[in-house]
């Protein structure tokens, strides 16, 4: 997303600004969120290596979210047993 967005700020925007005749930076269209689609035909070695990552994003996010329970329970029985 990064090289996306340094390439929209110094090379797409302002080519627009110039080809709409906008002087106002605010008024140009910003990029707020980028889908991707795996709908694309690929081979079956290919559709492998792509489910491994999305798998592998997916663990990585419930470990986090599990580590997240895991410090806010620790918080609440800190609390708890200071109101004690």
């Amino acid at each position: 997303m990064i090289r996306l967005k340094e390439h929209y700020s110094n090379v797409i925007a302002p080519d627009l600004s110039v080809k709409l005749n906008i002087t106002n930076s605010l008024e140009l269209p910003r990029i707020e969120k980028i889908i991707l689609s795996s709908s694309a035909e690929f081979e079956s070695g290919q559709v492998r290596g792509v489910i491994q990552e999305t798998n592998a994003i997916k663990k990585k996010s419930k470990k986090l979210t599990k580590a997240q329970q895991n410090s806010s329970s620790k918080k609440q029985g800190v609390s708890a047993a200071m109101a004690a």
